[in-house]
């Protein structure tokens, strides 16, 4: 994951698909602290959430119990 979050930082074209991929990927995994910092990150850049990001943060909270 944290190879992606280098890739991602490179990207010069950031879009709400891309920051919400890497939120999935890191909720996927467990990373439940990281996906809270992406997701502040992301409206702290000024990117807006929709419904799939939202899905996204919500499942990597259902995994943290």
């Amino acid at each position: 994951m944290d190879d992606g979050l280098c890739v991602f930082d490179g990207l010069s074209d950031k879009n709400v698909i891309t920051w919400t991929a890497l939120i999935s990927g890191y909720g996927q995994h467990g990373r439940v602290s990281d996906v809270f910092g992406l997701f502040r990150r992301m409206i702290d850049d000024g990117f807006r959430l929709n419904y799939v990001t939202f899905a996204a943060v919500l499942s990597a909270c259902s995994r943290r119990g």
